[in-house]
């Protein structure tokens, strides 16, 4: 597929997705959606991406859904419009947010400036996340809009904060600056503006060098946490780690503590 509103390539192991419709602050239309989608699909499947790093072009990362063209008050295009809705989220925007969570190498999302709706769940449902200083989170479903909030974000920001906080985000739609986010859990680091996409490049680039095997164990391990019981994750865990011990990385690993050196890992 010809990309025209995602900037795509891999380098290095590591993947770059960049929205790029700085005009329209990356919000998501059809097109943009399906591009998106089909980077992360793409992603997902290749074996010679090890890492994946989303970011956006321009003066925001997401400015969430595109809602430029508001339904007719009547009840019939007001219906269609609920419908046509529900259908984009089970096609396209849901379909990203669970290809991304359950994808077996990591996701790193580099915020560099305003997120919006679900431009939020898109960046908290990585794995990690950098935003700029100047960046900030807002969920403006609730109050400016009357709907709920999608994209995981009830799902996501309860557990990456706290129930309180999530609630206080959605109902008054409160701006959350970057160091906000860093001091709530929300995100990894906040970093300055003129370091963002280096910083966040810079550990893709590492952890692309790194013990793959152990990093998509360690993802399997982490999407499960919630759900299981301390035992089945226990088990889980023992499950795992027969298969990273039995690795070369492993034995790489050993040898290269002995000898006081840096460990080159294969992913094997």
């Amino acid at each position: 597929m010809a990309y025209s509103t995602v900037k795509y390539k891999i380098e290095d192991g590591v993947a770059t997705i960049i929205l790029n419709k700085p005009e329209r602050y990356n919000a998501l239309g059809k097109d943009i959606l399906v591009e998106l989608h089909d980077c992360v699909i793409k992603s997902a499947a290749d074996d010679s991406v090890k890492v994946v790093l989303i970011s956006g072009a321009g003066k925001a990362f997401c400015a969430g859904a595109d809602i430029s063209n508001a339904p007719e008050k009547n009840t019939d295009a007001l219906l269609q419009q609920g419908e046509r809705a529900y259908q984009g989220m089970t096609q396209y925007y849901n379909p990203i947010i669970q290809t991304i969570h359950e994808m077996d190498k990591p996701v790193i999302a580099a915020v560099n400036g305003v997120t919006a709706g679900y431009g939020v769940s898109l960046a908290l449902c990585c794995d990690m996340v950098f935003a700029a200083e100047s960046a900030s989170f807002i969920q403006v479903f609730v109050p400016n809009l009357g709907i709920v909030p999608d994209g995981g974000a009830t799902w996501l920001l309860p557990r990456l904060t706290t129930t309180a906080r999530a609630m206080g985000m959605f109902l008054t739609g409160e701006k959350i600056k970057a160091q906000q986010a860093e001091d709530w859990g929300m995100i990894w680091k906040c970093v300055p503006d003129d370091e963002l996409m280096a910083t966040a490049q810079a550990l893709a680039t590492r952890l692309s060098n790194g013990p793959t095997l152990g990093i998509r164990s360690l993802k399997i391990a982490m999407n499960q946490t919630h759900e299981n019981s301390l035992q089945r994750h226990l088990q889980l865990e023992a499950s795992l780690q027969k298969v990273c011990c039995g690795s070369m990385d492993f034995a790489e690993g050993c040898m290269a503590f002995g000898e006081k050196r840096k460990p080159k890992f294969i992913g094997k």
